[in-house]
């Protein structure tokens, strides 16, 4: 298990990175978190991370300091800087001083974050690998990672770790388990069986077929990896049944299982993999448990998704009218109904389209019983006997979130919106706020509040929200006891670059020029 330190000064960072890192699957844990380079230094004594994650610009100690602390006899672990300045010469000087690698904060992605990552342990294992025995194990645990993880793994750098795990029966004809655990999908804290125990007991219940691995892919689920032997998948079949068997008699739990067709070679992992855990999920989702089913010929691209495209249209025909949403519920539903489509097959469409609506009722602060009618709307599927029933069930949740969303907006406008907007921006200058996220906290289009705060308070809304910050900005280098850089990042700006512009714009002097007006003007008054 590597162990991962992060520091970041930003908790909304610190939050989106615990969310994005696939612990489990990189087997990492984090240890420790700190909010500056003074408290990192503390934690890492106590903890001793193999892999630090650190802003480079943080009050009191910054990452700098830590990174010289560590490069200063402690060279076993790695450090990744996470900057929000694209400067070449920045990054270069972190690098120079013992950090491994650096990603720009607006880079971030769950991809690139793992990505920099598994690239880091790599680095790790090769260092090891001379000085302690490094296990062949690791490296087989890391292809498996490769091979479960990639749309497109890297060819060349795949070859070269199959031949030497001697895994070169993934590249021939295979054949997929995924296995779901019925009580996570029911009532997770009910398990009380680790997944690492549950790996374990099918492992052992296995052993004896030639050439296969197994991996979690997520909480309760897990996917078996198959040499294909034979000419069906028969085999296949009776090791799950024999898997379900183990774990009922010695854990209580049962386990359903979608076994594929062949597939040939390891670049099919992946996308296979992800289309039969989705059948797998769909199962559940219409509330069948204790299942094997076995997938021969639908193919991925019968599986409709609700694509961000249709959810940017959606959220704009919030605001809209009702015409507006029956054109566009009616466009939709004819391009399916000339697709073909089956039942079964919009099952992921409709809880994605669901869930936008709730995330939009959350965003509202709108109540869910009101849209939907005091039902749930995830078990209304199941009712549907056509697509005209679903089509009119979507047109009818619209049009109650339409109707609340206007109505709150009505109210939010007789008590004075744009006062009220005026005093979240005063309270909340030094946090991540933009137009977007106030339209959303108020429950009105961008447009349409750009349009009335400029017209009732004179002024435009991101104007605004400077003119509010380079206030503050102003009395921070007054008070004197705080770096320009530390104080960006009091008033809510967090690339010091565009805070050094715009206060220039705002007073026509850069903050180095008012401290020396401040200055000068002290010492004549003395």
């Amino acid at each position: 298990m590597y162990k991962i330190m992060l520091v970041d000064d930003d908790p909304i960072v610190l939050v989106q990175l615990k969310k994005m890192i696939q612990w489990e699957t990189l087997n990492c844990e984090m240890v420790a978190e700190a909010s500056d380079g003074k408290q990192a230094i503390d934690a890492f004594n106590t903890y001793k991370p193999d892999i630090i994650l650190t802003d480079i610009s943080m009050p009191r100690s910054n990452g700098i300091d830590l990174i010289n602390y560590i490069s200063n006899g402690f060279k076993e672990t790695k450090i990744i800087v996470l900057s929000a300045y694209d400067d070449f010469e920045y990054v270069r000087s972190s690098l120079k001083n013992g950090a491994v690698d650096y990603l720009l904060k607006y880079q971030i992605t769950e991809n690139s974050i793992n990505d920099i990552i598994k690239k880091t342990i790599w680095q790790i294992n090769t260092e090891n690998k001379d000085k302690d025995g490094f296990s062949i194990s690791k490296e087989r645990e890391h292809l498996i990672y490769e091979l479960v993880s990639k749309e497109m793994p890297d060819t060349d750098y795949l070859e070269k770790l199959i031949q030497k795990t001697a895994l070169g029966w993934v590249k021939g004809e295979l054949i997929l388990a995924i296995c779901g655990i019925d009580l996570y999908f029911e009532d997770s804290s009910k398990v009380s069986i680790d997944d690492t125990t549950i790996r374990m007991l099918i492992d052992e219940t296995i052993k004896y077929y030639h050439n296969f691995f197994l991996v979690s892919l997520d909480k309760g689920i897990i996917l078996l990896v198959f040499q294909a032997k034979g000419n069906s998948t028969d085999e296949v079949v009776d090791l799950a049944k024999q898997i379900r068997t183990v774990l009922k008699r010695f854990c209580n739990l049962d386990l359903s299982f979608v076994i594929s067709d062949f597939l040939s070679g390891h670049k099919m992992i992946k996308p296979k993999s992800d289309y039969i855990k989705n059948l797998l999920l769909q199962e559940y989702f219409k509330g069948n448990k204790n299942f094997l089913s076995q997938n021969t010929s639908i193919t991925e691209k019968n599986i409709l998704r609700f694509s961000p495209k249709q959810k940017q249209q959606l959220t704009e025909l919030i605001f809209l009218g009702q015409n507006d949403i029956n054109d566009y519920i009616s466009r939709l539903f004819t391009d399916i109904k000339s697709s073909g489509i089956m039942k079964h097959q919009l099952q992921v469409f409709y809880v994605e389209f669901i869930s936008y609506i709730i995330k939009k009722v959350n965003e509202y602060q709108l109540d869910n019983a009101l849209v939907f009618a005091e039902t749930n709307p995830y078990d209304v599927f199941d009712k549907f006997n056509t697509l005209e029933d679903m089509e009119n069930s979507l047109i009818e949740t619209l049009f109650s979130l339409q109707r609340l969303a206007k109505e709150k907006r009505q109210v939010l406008k007789q008590s004075s919106l744009c006062k009220k907007i005026s005093d979240y921006i005063i309270e909340n200058y030094q946090h991540k706020i933009s137009l977007q996220s106030i339209a959303e906290k108020f429950a009105v289009s961008p447009s349409y509040l750009s349009r009335i705060f400029k017209k009732t308070q004179g002024v435009n809304i991101i104007n605004f929200i400077n003119q509010i910050r380079m206030e503050h900005a102003k009395e921070k280098i007054l008070q004197g006891n705080t770096s320009l850089q530390e104080i960006a990042l009091d008033v809510g700006i967090h690339n010091y670059n565009y805070f050094y512009l715009l206060f220039k714009e705002t007073y026509g002097y850069t903050p180095s020029e008012y401290i020396k007006i401040v200055e000068q003007n002290n010492e004549n008054r003395g």
